[in-house]
């Protein structure tokens, strides 16, 4: 928030819990010396902290350890209660060791002797920037929460330890687990079909050391268990991303049962409508043969043919030229309309 080669916009906004009039000037002078723009609220007793909480929360407190009717201890009390995330640090000429670790395990934030002034800016300087750091995560993960909890497909996480550490609200609809059920469980024994566990187990190791894989950054399509032991057909999207040091899974899982009921649906009608389209060449085809023996039991017979264009096409292959289909017969999809026969064909 306030680093080296930050430039600072606002005053620091500080409670300083210190009886001492003096003493609250020469910390408010070592800041400013040390280039921080500050706006001090001074106080001295707990109602008067209390009322400075309540009139707004401050970017840091600054307590001495012991007070007349007050005490360090009291105030950080105070502070964890109504603001914990507010940086803390005690700048006292009596607190002892042992004391200053008590503070800092029950939440402050550093402590800085009163003969040691020069090492108070840098240590609000860190501790606002820890502050700033830590707000960011945690509103990164807030966004994140939304974005998920409101997401249609399931979104988990799975840690190094091969075990989840994030399901949410899609995935508890998906798949049947509560986040609660599925939480801590080792995700492949949960949702993925026992076949499937072989495979995983030899490619999980060089994921844990690389934060690659088969299907990293790959979409993927294969077989998932509902909680019931249902399977079912997913599409599995995967990323890797590293945590403390340690690479993490987390994967995007989309049911697409209806997709691919969809798409065995079509296929059967398009087998279908191939099979009808054979039967339907194979009748004209005999239409045609039938047409050719008409005309040459005519030619026979002295008289001239009766189906014109199956004569026509006589010619026509003998000249090299495409054939034109028989007029009132469907071809390749086309119509072609002529005279009637008024002579019953083979199979009408």
């Amino acid at each position: 928030m306030t680093g080296q080669n930050t430039v600072q916009r606002h005053p620091i906004d500080l409670i300083v819990v210190e009886d001492s009039v003096i003493d609250a000037e020469l910390e408010a002078d070592a800041l400013r010396e040390a280039g921080l723009v500050i706006d001090v609220r001074r106080v001295e007793d707990g109602s008067a902290f209390r009322a400075a909480l309540d009139e707004r929360l401050p970017d840091a407190i600054l307590t001495d350890w012991t007070l007349p009717h007050f005490s360090g201890r009291g105030a950080l009390a105070i502070a964890r209660e109504r603001c914990p995330d507010v940086p803390f640090i005690f700048v006292s000429g009596t607190i002892e060791e042992n004391s200053a670790i008590e503070a800092l395990r029950n939440g402050a934030i550093d402590y800085v002797y009163k003969h040691q002034l020069q090492k108070l800016a840098p240590a609000l300087t860190r501790a606002l920037d820890e502050s700033g750091a830590k707000q960011q995560h945690r509103e990164s993960e807030e966004r994140f929460r939304k974005i998920s909890e409101s997401a249609q497909d399931a979104i988990m996480m799975m840690g190094a330890d091969q075990r989840i550490s994030f399901w949410n609200a899609a995935a508890e609809r998906i798949f049947g687990y509560t986040a609660a059920e599925a939480i801590g469980q080792e995700l492949h024994t949960l949702i993925t079909p026992t076949a499937a566990h072989a495979k995983f187990s030899q490619a999980f190791p060089h994921f844990q050391e690389t934060g690659e894989g088969p299907i990293i950054g790959k979409v993927r399509e294969l077989t998932a268990l509902r909680k019931g032991g249902e399977e079912f057909s997913v599409e599995l999207s995967v990323s890797a991303t590293q945590l403390n040091g340690q690479w993490h899974a987390i994967g995007i899982v989309r049911d697409i049962t209806e997709r691919k009921q969809a798409e065995s649906k079509l296929a059967e009608q398009l087998d279908e409508l191939r099979r009808w389209q054979e039967v339907m060449l194979g009748r004209e085809m005999r239409t045609i043969e039938v047409m050719h023996e008409v005309n040459e039991l005519l030619a026979q017979a002295g008289q001239p043919p009766r189906y014109s264009s199956v004569a026509a096409e006589g010619s026509l292959r003998s000249s090299g030229a495409a054939p034109r289909p028989p007029e009132g017969r469907v071809s390749g999809g086309v119509l072609f309309t002529g005279e009637p026969t008024g002579v019953p064909l083979a199979g009408e």
